[in-house]
């Protein structure tokens, strides 16, 4: 395993000992402030295997040699696995799949309405009656396709839309998902929050918002929830992330909302640390 952050090297590489890789698939999270990568056996009893957790300060610049330098620092991720890679990005678009379907040139278009990508640089995942439009830097996606042949590509709110939707059959619910990086200073917490709500199964939405205080957090739920008409009493809100920020955000939450829980991790991911989009991916 690779890790590093601000202040130290890297950690001299060792590969995991794990016999065929045909039992094994790979399940990675790519994003603007890291790479994790675990190696899940297709024996459900086996716990994950985590393979990179390599770490640095949000950036924009530089990010692809980031990216590619946490890979190829890690060569056994290279191994022909079943691949899963999770891309955690805020720059992220859901539209009706019947607008984009087979029309990449309307992807783009309406996609740079809003963000900025080439058509080369734009990834596209399709969740039923609406496709994820996703790009998080320049040469990304080039750089997947010739490293990671044949790997499923995903959206991270695509994932959390398309796997938690089921869960939401019975209510209306908002599902909030925290996570943390270093600002420029090592002390200061801040990070992002992705946000997907429905109507009992209907998508209403799907949003990552950055934050610099929880306070911020709890600001962008309850306008959430108030511009598309969630009651206060007959919506559960879920919660997952750190525990020192999930467990105080859920107290505040319960006095103005009447049902607010931690969001339900298969036991294997929690002991692993495995954000929540991933989590959701062990299960094919």
């Amino acid at each position: 395993m690779n890790e590093t952050n601000n202040n130290q090297q890297p950690a001299t590489y060792r590969a995991v000992r794990i016999g065929d890789i045909a039992d094994w698939r790979l399940i990675a999270g790519i994003s603007g402030y890291g790479v994790f990568a675990w190696l899940k056996h297709s024996d459900q009893g086996q716990p994950l295997v985590p393979v990179i957790d390599c770490r640095w300060n949000y950036r924009d610049e530089n990010l692809l040699d980031h990216i590619e330098n946490a890979v190829y620092d890690n060569p056994q991720v290279l191994d022909d696995f079943s691949a899963d890679i999770v891309v955690m990005t805020q720059r992220t678009l859901l539209v009706p799949s019947q607008v984009v379907a087979d029309d990449d040139d309307e992807a783009n278009r309406l996609y740079n309405q809003v963000y900025s990508a080439s058509a080369g640089d734009l990834m596209q995942e399709n969740i039923g009656e609406a496709t994820a439009l996703f790009s998080l830097t320049s040469g990304l996606n080039g750089f997947l396709q010739r490293t990671f042949s044949g790997a499923r590509v995903h959206s991270h709110l695509a994932v959390m839309a398309d796997r938690l939707r089921d869960r939401s059959a019975d209510m209306p619910r908002l599902y909030v998902d925290i996570r943390t990086f270093g600002g420029e200073d090592d002390d200061l917490k801040c990070g992002e929050a992705d946000f997907v709500a429905f109507d009992r199964q209907t998508l209403l939405m799907v949003a990552t918002h950055r934050w610099n205080h929880p306070d911020d957090i709890r600001y962008h739920l309850f306008n959430i929830m108030q511009v598309f008409g969630l009651d206060p009493v007959k919506t559960q809100v879920s919660v997952s992330g750190p525990a020192a920020l999930k467990a105080p955000l859920v107290q505040q939450l319960r006095h103005d909302l009447a049902y607010v829980v931690m969001t339900m991790m298969p036991n294997i991911a929690a002991k692993a640390h495995m954000p929540l989009p991933m989590s959701l991916l062990l299960r094919k």
